[in-house]
């Protein structure tokens, strides 16, 4: 059997790395990989029903988007 060696914060400069990548695209990356990969998902609201729904996004009533009508004189 083999032994393998596991390096924690290698230096990056040992690999090229500089070389290879400029700084803001280093940041870059770093970023959307924070962000994408190591984000929680969220739990989804499927236990609003149709109405709750409908009510939430202003469409619960007659006129919902609509003017009222004004009383004739």
């Amino acid at each position: 059997m083999t032994k393998a060696e596991i390096v924690v914060d290698p230096p990056l400069v040992d690999y090229g790395f500089p070389k290879l990548v400029d700084p803001f695209t280093a940041w870059q990356e770093l970023s959307m990989y924070i962000g994408n990969n190591l984000a929680q998902e969220r739990q989804g609201n499927d236990d609003i029903s149709d109405d709750d729904m409908a009510s939430m996004k202003g469409f619960g009533h007659k006129y919902a988007f609509r003017r009222e009508p004004r009383k004739k004189r």
